[in-house]
This record gives C-alpha cells, sequence and structure tokens, in this order.
C-alpha cells in the first residue's frame, strides 16, 4: 500500500511539473503551487482530501 502511494504522489508530481510549470518561474506564492499539486494529489486520491485547508465534517 505504501509503495503504491508513492507511485500516486509521484505521478501528481510529474503532472504538476509537466502542466504548471511556469507557476516555477513566475512570482507566485508557494501557496499557489501547493494548491495545484493538492490538486492533482486529489486526482489520484479522490477519497481523501489532501489540501492542507480541507476540513473534515
Amino acid at each position: 500500500m505504501i509503495a503504491e502511494s508513492r507511485e500516486e504522489v509521484e505521478r501528481a508530481r510529474k503532472e504538476v511539473l509537466d502542466r504548471d510549470a511556469m507557476l516555477l518561474t513566475l512570482d507566485v506564492s508557494e501557496p499557489w503551487i501547493v494548491h495545484k499539486f493538492a490538486n492533482y494529489l486529489n486526482l489520484q486520491f479522490g477519497d481523501l482530501c489532501v489540501d492542507a485547508e480541507c476540513s473534515v465534517i
């Protein structure tokens, strides 16, 4: 299960670099980049909330 999770995180990392690498060259704040990464993690772990500001009800 841990190996599978690592693969999912790696897929999300590659996705953010492939699609949103320009954020690293722009003057954007770190939360913007982390938010984009969290969006891709949500695609990999759809049943879990991975956003730092996600609240559990």
